[in-house]
C-alpha cells in the first residue's frame, strides 16, 4: 500500500512546531527573557496580522518595545553606542524605557493624556496615574495605540 508524501505533512507541520516550541522555551533561560515575559506562547503569526491599518512605523515602535531593543539612552550605552545612560529629557535619572513613559517629568501632561487612553480600553493606573510596568501592558495588544501615540507626543522615536 502507498501512503502519499502529503497525508504526513500536517504530522510533520505538527511535530516542527512542538519542536520550536520546546527550544523556544529553552531558549528563554538564557537569552529573551524580557520577550518571553510579554509574549508567553508562541503565535503561529505575527501580532500585528490581523491590523490592516497599521503603518510600518507603529509596528516597528512596538516591536522595538517587546524586544527590549531601543534606542532608549540606557539600551545604547549597555551595547556602547552612547556614553551616557541619563534622560536627555529631564536629566535626572537614567533613560530606560520604563523611566521614558512612566516618569520622566518633562512628559507629566502627556503622561495623563496616556493614562485617559488606557483607561478607555479599560486599563487602571493607580492613584498617581501611573499605568501598570511596561511588561505587563505590552501583553495586551489594546495597549499599543496608546503607547504608540505617546511615544510620538514625546520622545517621537525609539
Amino acid at each position: 500500500m502507498h501512503i502519499p508524501m502529503t497525508d504526513f505533512l500536517q504530522c510533520i507541520d505538527q511535530n516542527i512546531y512542538k519542536l520550536w516550541l520546546e527550544m523556544w522555551k529553552k531558549d528563554q533561560d538564557i537569552k529573551g527573557k524580557w520577550y518571553g515575559s510579554i509574549q508567553e506562547r508562541l503565535p503561529v503569526r505575527p501580532w500585528y496580522n490581523q491590523l490592516k491599518e497599521a503603518s510600518r512605523d507603529f509596528i516597528t515602535t512596538i516591536n522595538r518595545l517587546r524586544f527590549g531593543h531601543n534606542t532608549a539612552p540606557s539600551h545604547l550605552a549597555r551595547l556602547g553606542i552612547i556614553a551616557n545612560n541619563i534622560c536627555p529629557h529631564c536629566e535626572l535619572r537614567e533613560g530606560t524605557m520604563e523611566h521614558l513613559i512612566f516618569d520622566c517629568q518633562n512628559f507629566l501632561i502627556d503622561r495623563l493624556v496616556l493614562a485617559s487612553d488606557l483607561s478607555d480600553v479599560k486599563i487602571k493606573c493607580d492613584s498617581s496615574s501611573r499605568p501598570p510596568p511596561l511588561e505587563q501592558l505590552l501583553k495586551d495588544k489594546n495597549t499599543y495605540k496608546p503607547i504608540y501615540k505617546y511615544i510620538k507626543n514625546t520622545i517621537k522615536t525609539i
